[in-house]
């Protein structure tokens, strides 16, 4: 998942334009990180990318959880968590776009199985979880938080 911020337009000067980018830069790395802790935070919650719970455990799943100590509800995705612990992130693009991805392809198949479910035998309930997603909420976050942090006075110095 990738996302990245775009100028066009002529800026006054080289100078303004460098240091613009910088701070760019620095608040790209910045809306990263809160993205995937946003991220983790929200599944961990039992929410997918548009707030909503996800689709319950099945039954026989809930209750291996259950006998093995791990919690039935809120679903939240977390039996060891190194689904979570292998989301990153890094800056692409001279700082303008960014992304959060799986460092261990494993975690990263894992996660596109969650994202796209099967329907379950048992219930015939498709069990399709988006979280590895922005969802509006998210997304106006960022963007919000893009439009506080970047200071123009500070480019004109």
């Amino acid at each position: 998942m990738t996302f990245k911020v775009e100028i066009s337009g002529r800026l006054i000067s080289a100078t303004i334009e460098k240091s613009l980018e910088a701070q760019i830069a620095e608040i790209m790395e910045k809306q990263l990180l809160f993205a995937n802790t946003e991220i983790i935070e929200r599944t961990l919650g039992g929410k997918d990318a548009d707030e909503q719970a996800f689709v319950p455990y099945s039954k026989s799943y809930a209750q291996f959880r259950e006998e093995n100590g791990r919690q039935k509800t809120p679903v939240n995705l977390k039996y060891s968590q190194r689904m979570q612990r292998a989301m990153k992130t890094k800056l692409l693009s001279k700082g303008t776009k960014g992304q959060i991805y799986f460092n261990s392809a494993a975690e990263a198949e894992k996660a596109a199985n969650i994202m796209k479910g099967v329907k379950r035998k048992s219930d015939g309930v498709q069990n399709a979880r988006k979280f590895f997603a922005f969802g509006k909420k998210l997304e106006d976050k960022i963007f919000e938080n893009f439009k506080a942090l970047i200071d123009i006075t500070k480019a004109n110095k």
